[in-house]
């Protein structure tokens, strides 16, 4: 897993592929964008949602822990 940390201010000219995930609290969402460079374009933008099962919800605080540990 990589853990990435913002530290300066996006300029326009990003390229590559870069994803956002997001753990929300009924749903696992994930975005993955293909930015163009100079251009300043979308090459490319994937979008996919899926439901958290409600038994994964539940549980101890040591149980939820040790499931999500894997994020850390």
């Amino acid at each position: 897993m990589f853990i990435y940390h913002q530290t300066e201010i996006f300029h326009s000219d990003e390229e590559g592929l870069f994803y956002a995930l997001d753990l929300g609290g009924t749903n696992f969402r994930v975005l993955r964008v293909q930015l163009g460079g100079k251009q300043g374009q979308v090459l490319k933008q994937e979008y996919e949602e899926v439901p958290i099962p409600p038994h994964l919800m539940v549980g101890s605080n040591e149980v939820i822990a040790k499931r999500n540990s894997w994020l850390c």
